[in-house]
């Protein structure tokens, strides 16, 4: 079920009605209510994946009281190895058990033998990666002495599976989102209905809108990798940094919309990355949940900012290489990670030290090549094989190729003019925040016209049809 169909439309209408009419009173029957709609959600794929959402949301709320309960450090080490285990122990058996065997099969060749027998043929659960770091967050907070363990098993279930960012994130802590299903709600609040309507229709529009439809130029481009013109490669590249970004944050923004709609607050997931003068400053505005999980659970542990440059160096390094393990079990973003981590590392010192002293002049050159080496280092993010990031990157310096034959009557003006509403809007939001409250705070006949512009352009401008690609969201492939 996407955000972007008419099933899920009809879905979060019933929803929505029968949450604030019928079940909002109490605790139990708000959470009751939410987590048999979030498994109707998440089972709308498959159902069979459900149990391992129940699997991980019942091992951590006994785990947690345990962990609560007791006194000895050696103890609650032991439950906390527990969870670790059998959460990554789910992830690791259905999302890179295969890229292990896979890759040992490889090294095997070599003296002759093989392990192709041991590849299971299996299905990745849609969202794994996200609900899992996100209960894991839990008795992390727990062992560390940071949040107090939940006794009613329901409120912690609805939190796990909680249907708006369920399968995409964000990914919330307990500590933040946790609480929120408890006894204190704030009750249906018109603010934060308007609030919300506004920013799920944002997000609906950089979706289906113009991330959908760059995504054309990006299929195309990649597809025919091996015979592009370096304009084109160019391209390509431009249009999938301009994809992945609409296309993952409209999920946040419809996400956090419907949320609050439902009086419940998600994390910002996105501030304007593509803005950042720095790649440590990129970092904290793109997919800002995962990159402070990562900074606060597994950097700091290693010891962060402390030690030697060289020690910090490879603390960075490791935690790039996991987190582009995390996104996908193959060595494209194994890579992926290792160049960011590398741009973290060597150009980002080299970078500010350059431009200083340079003003607005100098963040506006290094925001350039901040997003230059990006998207760059998205040639192999998005490659279904080594080869073709390699094909993107070397017809970068191609002087012959062709036109891929499926852009060859593609709405160019229509596109660039979409893709220049956005910018500007994010620019405007760059300067000022509280862009969001711009309309929000404007006359009634303001606020209306907005709303209806939205849904004119979701309708006739979405790219639907056979002429322009209808994508899920990138994401759900993580």
């Amino acid at each position: 079920m996407f955000f972007d169909s008419i099933t899920f439309l009809v879905f979060f209408a019933v929803a929505f009605a029968a949450f604030w009419l019928v079940f909002s009173r109490s605790k139990s029957r708000r959470n009751g209510f939410l987590l048999l709609t979030s498994y109707v959600f998440y089972g709308w794929w498959d159902w069979r994946f459900l149990s391992l959402i129940f699997i991980s949301s019942m091992v951590d709320f006994i785990l947690g009281k345990a962990i609560e309960k007791s006194g000895e450090p050696r103890v609650r080490k032991q439950l906390l190895l527990v969870s670790l285990l059998v959460n990554l122990g789910i992830l690791g058996a259905f999302k890179y058990y295969n890229f292990f065997i896979d890759s040992l099969d490889v090294l095997l060749a070599y003296v002759g033998t093989s392990a192709a027998a041991a590849h299971i043929d299996v299905v990745l659960p849609v969202g794994i990666s996200f609900y899992t770091f996100q209960t894991l967050s839990y008795t992390l907070d727990i062992s560390r002495g940071r949040m107090k363990a939940v006794h009613d098993p329901i409120q912690f279930f609805t939190f796990v599976a909680f249907f708006p960012q369920l399968v995409a994130g964000p990914i919330e802590r307990a500590r933040d989102l946790l609480p929120q299903f408890g006894d204190e709600h704030p009750g249906f609040k018109v603010d934060a209905a308007r609030s919300g309507l506004l920013l799920a229709l944002w997000g609906m529009f950089k979706k289906v809108v113009v991330a959908d439809r760059l995504g054309t130029v990006v299929d195309a481009t990649f597809t025919a990798s091996d015979e592009l013109r370096a304009n084109y490669a160019a391209l390509g590249l431009l249009c999938f940094a301009g994809q992945l970004y609409l296309d993952f944050s409209s999920y946040s923004d419809i996400a956090r919309g419907i949320s609050r709609m439902l009086g419940y607050r998600l994390s910002e997931n996105f501030k304007r990355p593509y803005f950042a003068s720095s790649f440590s400053d990129f970092w904290k505005r793109w997919h800002i949940t995962l990159s402070s999980w990562f900074r606060d659970y597994l950097y700091i542990p290693m010891g962060g900012n402390r030690g030697s440059r060289v020690r910090v160096g490879l603390n960075v390094m490791v935690v790039f290489l996991v987190s582009g393990l995390w996104h996908g079990a193959s060595w494209s973003f194994v890579i992926w990670g290792g160049l960011n981590g590398l741009f973290l590392v060597v150009v980002d010192p080299l970078l500010v030290q350059a431009l200083r002293g340079l003003g607005k002049f100098g963040r506006g050159v290094a925001a350039v090549v901040v997003t230059a080496f990006w998207t760059l280092s998205l040639s192999y993010f998005r490659a279904q094989t080594l080869d073709q990031a390699h094909n993107m990157l070397g017809a970068l310096l191609s002087k012959e190729g062709r036109i891929p034959t499926e852009l060859v009557h593609f709405p160019w003006r229509l596109t660039i003019g979409l893709v220049i509403v956005v910018l500007f809007i994010e620019l405007i939001q760059e300067r000022r925040a509280q862009g969001v409250e711009l309309v929000l705070n404007s006359p009634r006949a303001v606020r209306w016209s907005v709303y209806l512009s939205l849904c004119m352009a979701i309708v006739l401008l979405g790219a639907y049809g056979v002429d322009v690609t209808d994508q899920e969201f990138i994401y759900f492939q993580f």
